[in-house]
């Protein structure tokens, strides 16, 4: 009797195993669960890098920003719209000024000036995977 329950607990230990195991691989395909590069998106979307002048738009949707880069001239007035069904930043990095739109709902949108020549890497703090880049041109 002793021998038929270690098997049976063996048996249940090994389902469940099994399991959490089938779960953890399902939840690496999950945006914003699991990022394989630990927090940098290597496969970054490639967005026309054009300059533009008086102002210039980033697009929110499927996880991503686009373009990235986006190269603009200083006094551009960038304004990010999101587009997804959840709620996302834009976050800096790095760069010569700081700005962070705070969490955008679908459909909000958050508008920065350039008044700084520099590069500006920023992000999404609720999806750190989601990176680009806007380098301001002119002195």
């Amino acid at each position: 009797m002793k021998r038929s329950t270690a098997i049976a607990a063996v048996i249940i230990i090994l389902i469940v195993v099994v399991i959490v195991a089938a779960a953890a691989v399902l939840m690496m395909d999950q945006p914003g669960i699991y990022d394989p590069n630990g927090g940098t998106n290597e496969t970054r979307p490639s967005g026309t890098g054009n300059t533009t002048s008086g102002g210039s738009a980033v697009n929110i949707q499927n996880f991503a920003f686009d373009p990235t880069p986006l190269t603009v001239p200083v006094g551009t007035t960038v304004t990010w719209t999101n587009n997804d069904s959840i709620a996302h930043t834009a976050t800096s990095t790095s760069g010569p000024a700081s700005f962070d739109s705070g969490l955008l709902d679908q459909g909000e949108t958050y508008s920065y000036t350039f008044e700084q020549a520099g590069t500006y890497d920023y992000y999404c703090t609720p999806h750190p995977f989601m990176q680009a880049q806007i380098i301001v041109t002119g002195s």
